[in-house]
C-alpha cells in the first residue's frame, strides 16, 4: 500500500513541477531587446567604420579641439531604438502584439542604434541609421545634389548625429531601467504626446512601464497636465504605460478613455493570464489521471 501511495505522490509532484518550470524560466530571462544587435547589422556598421569615425571625430574636434580622436568603432555600448513604431496604436498591450509590431519594423529597417564612444573622459553619443530610399515628401526639402549624394547611403550604415557628453546619458538610463525590469525592455522614439526616446518594459506578458531615456519625461497636452497635477507620477519602476497610452490615444486619435483604457487593460490581462490558466488545467487533469490509475491498481490488488 505504501508503495502505491508513493507512486501516486511522485507522479503528482513531477506533473506539478513540469507545469511550473516554463513560468519560472520566463521570469529569469535576462536578454533585453534594446541591447540586441543582429550579426548582419554589426558587420554592416563595422564595414562603414571609417566614414562613421570621420563624422564623429569632426564633431568632437569642433566641441573640444584638445580631445583625442576616437580610433576604433567599439560596439560594446549601444541601445537599439525603434523609429516609426507607434506602440500606442496597438489595440492591446500584450507581448505578442508588441513582438509582431517590432518584427514589421525590423523588416522595414525602422530602427537606429545609439552607440557610445569614448575619448578620454568625454563620451560621444553617435546615432547610426541604415540608409533607406527617400520618400517624395523628403525629396521636396532637398536639392538635386543632396538627393544624388544620398543615393550612396542607401543600404549602408551612416552617422546621422553626434552628441558630446561628459557622461553617456541614454545608455546609463536604459541600464538603470533594465535593472528594475524582470522581463523585456524595448526602446522606441516619437510616441504621440511625448518627446524623445522612451523604453517600454514588458513584464508578465504585457507592457507595464515607460522610462524616458533622457531621464526627464517631456510631454504635451493631456499627458503634461496629468503629470503636472501628479495624476501620473514617476516611481522607481517608471511611469504607468497604460495611463499614458490612454491619455495619448484620447488626445491624438479621438479615442474615448473607456475604449483605449479599460478595454485595453482587460484584453491584455486575459492574454497574460491565459498561459497560467492553461497550465493549471493541465496540472489538475494530470492529478486526476494519476488518482484514477492509483485507484484502479488498488482495486486490482484487492482482488
Amino acid at each position: 500500500m505504501k508503495k502505491k501511495n508513493l507512486f501516486a505522490v511522485t507522479l503528482c509532484l513531477i506533473l506539478t513541477a513540469a507545469c511550473c518550470i516554463p513560468a519560472f524560466a520566463a521570469e529569469t530571462r535576462q536578454e533585453k531587446t534594446c541591447f540586441t544587435m543582429s550579426k548582419e547589422d554589426r558587420e554592416g556598421i563595422l564595414s562603414a567604420e571609417k566614414a562613421i569615425l570621420s563624422d564623429a571625430n569632426a564633431i568632437l574636434e569642433a566641441e573640444d579641439a584638445s580631445a583625442s580622436p576616437v580610433k576604433k568603432l567599439s560596439l560594446d555600448e549601444f541601445v537599439k531604438v525603434y523609429t516609426n513604431t507607434d506602440v500606442f496604436s496597438l489595440k492591446d498591450d500584450s507581448a505578442g502584439s508588441l513582438q509582431q509590431l517590432l518584427k514589421a519594423s525590423d523588416a522595414e529597417n525602422h530602427y537606429i542604434y545609439e552607440v557610445i564612444l569614448h575619448s578620454g573622459k568625454t563620451s560621444l553619443e553617435v546615432c547610426l541609421e541604415k540608409g533607406k530610399p527617400l520618400t517624395d515628401s523628403e525629396k521636396e526639402n532637398l536639392t538635386d545634389k543632396e538627393i544624388k549624394d544620398f543615393q550612396h547611403k542607401i543600404g549602408t550604415w551612416y552617422c546621422t548625429s553626434v552628441t558630446v557628453h561628459p557622461d553617456p546619458v541614454i545608455t546609463e538610463t536604459v541600464k538603470q531601467a533594465a535593472d528594475s525590469v524582470n522581463g523585456d525592455l524595448i526602446a522606441v522614439d516619437s510616441l504621440p504626446g511625448l518627446h524623445g526616446a522612451l523604453a517600454v518594459s514588458v513584464e508578465h506578458g504585457k507592457a507595464t512601464k515607460l522610462f524616458p531615456l533622457s531621464g526627464t519625461l517631456v510631454s504635451y497636452d493631456a499627458i503634461k497636465d496629468a503629470v503636472d497635477q501628479k495624476l501620473i507620477t514617476k516611481t522607481n519602476t517608471g511611469y504607468s504605460y497604460s495611463k499614458i497610452k490612454t491619455l495619448a490615444n484620447a488626445d491624438y486619435r479621438n479615442v474615448s478613455s473607456e475604449q483605449s483604457g479599460g478595454g485595453t487593460d482587460a484584453a491584455s490581462g486575459r492574454s497574460a493570464f491565459l498561459p497560467g490558466i492553461t497550465a493549471g488545467i493541465l496540472c489538475a487533469a494530470g492529478v486526476i489521471v494519476v488518482l484514477v490509475l492509483w485507484k484502479t491498481r488498488k482495486q486490482k490488488g484487492a482482488r
